[in-house]
């Protein structure tokens, strides 16, 4: 930054006018420069907040538009078992042959059911609440209606079952019955309605707040360029010190490698989703590999396990993955032919969102020396 004379620069702050000055030393100071560097960030953070209010209440609306549409599958499935048992009753009516009574029995159930499932979908809406106890009432009649007339057929025969039919009893239920259905139906598409309609005018606010920050942000962060140019001496020595910190990382690094090949510790990772785990050098060596020579196949590594502890270690690690718990198991090895050696092995999975395990990573130690090497504990 080019630095005035003097003289010049006398002149320079005479010429400004008194609120210039006072909004230079503002930038200046560093209550300003932490207004000027934050601010960017606090506005980020308001529409992060506006934004995760307005999903907020897009998830509510998309959830009220499939509860109304389940209230109106409900009362949709309640119709059709209770056309399927009048279907039922009107075949019987005809032919008095039991094969057609059976939507007409077995329908009866689902009728309870579906009426106790739009029960609980519509437990915080009183006024639905009544309605349904009306529907309830009349299906219950309905269904009473349809048992009497079928009782008149077997005993009576098909006239007084046609004549009792002819009263129009069946047919005025079944029409109040559609009726309460429908005044369900137009209940919940009008609460819909409603909080659909104050929901778009949430959005219309949320893009508008937007919309206005968006110029705030905008007009901040053209403000904050002013002291880019003071920040460049922070990033360099930033830089610096990560290159500091990167050079003793891989310091840290090769110490860990060295201590690991010295106190015989291997480390293995498995990728669940390829079924493939990679062994370091150590591992390898320890196994009985030469070093690159694993075929990462979990068969390949289950096959230099003593048979008799093969099902513990695979229980174990089942275990393991299935409580989200650190694996950690002593078992037997064989690197070659007739050669025992004891291990312990430890490490832990990795879950992704759903809970779904996709990688384990550990280490393993060779632990021979601290077991009672007799003939009857080496095998």
């Amino acid at each position: 930054m080019t630095t005035l004379p003097v003289s010049d620069t006398s002149t320079f702050e005479t010429a400004r006018s008194p609120r210039a000055q006072r909004a230079t030393r503002f930038v200046r100071s560093r209550i300003g420069r932490a207004a000027i560097v934050g601010g960017p960030a606090a506005l980020v953070l308001v529409f992060m907040l506006i934004l995760r209010a307005a999903s907020e209440r897009e998830r509510t609306a998309i959830a009220l538009d499939a509860h109304a549409q389940h209230v109106r599958a409900e009362t949709a499935t309640f119709l059709a078992y209770l056309a399927d048992a009048e279907a039922g009753q009107r075949g019987f009516l005809l032919t008095r042959r039991p094969v057609y009574l059976a939507p007409f029995v077995s329908g009866r159930p689902f009728l309870d059911s579906s009426l106790a499932r739009i029960r609980q979908l519509t437990r915080e809406n009183p006024s639905q609440q009544a309605r349904l106890d009306t529907l309830t009432a009349l299906a219950r009649a309905s269904v009473a209606f349809m048992d009497s007339t079928v009782e008149v057929r077997r005993n009576l025969g098909l006239d007084s079952a046609i004549a009792r039919i002819e009263t129009g009893r069946g047919r005025e239920l079944t029409d109040d019955i559609r009726r309460t259905e429908q005044a369900i139906s137009d209940e919940e598409a009008r609460v819909l309605a409603t909080r659909l309609a104050a929901a778009d005018q949430d959005r219309r606010r949320t893009l508008l707040w937007l919309l206005l920050g968006t110029v705030a942000a905008i007009a901040a962060a053209l403000f904050a360029n002013l002291i880019l140019a003071d920040a460049s001496d922070d990033e360099a020595k930033m830089r610096a010190a990560i290159a500091a910190r990167m050079e003793k990382l891989e310091r840290n690094q090769a110490m860990l490698r060295g201590a690991l090949t010295a106190g015989q510790t291997g480390t293995w990772d498995w990728d669940l989703r390829e079924n493939r785990i990679t062994w370091s050098d150590v591992h390898e060596m320890m196994f009985g590999y030469k070093p690159g020579t694993f075929p990462g196949d979990p068969d390949a590594f289950l096959d230099k396990v003593h048979p008799d502890d093969r099902a513990a270690l695979t229980s174990a690690m089942d275990r393991a993955r299935d409580e989200h718990a650190e694996y950690a198991h002593e078992f037997r090895i064989e690197p070659t032919p007739g050669a025992i050696r004891w291990i312990v092995g430890r490490g832990s999975f990795f879950y992704d969102d759903t809970g779904r395990p996709y990688r384990a990573a550990g280490t393993v130690a060779d632990i021979t020396s601290r077991k009672v090497v007799t003939p009857e504990a080496a095998r």
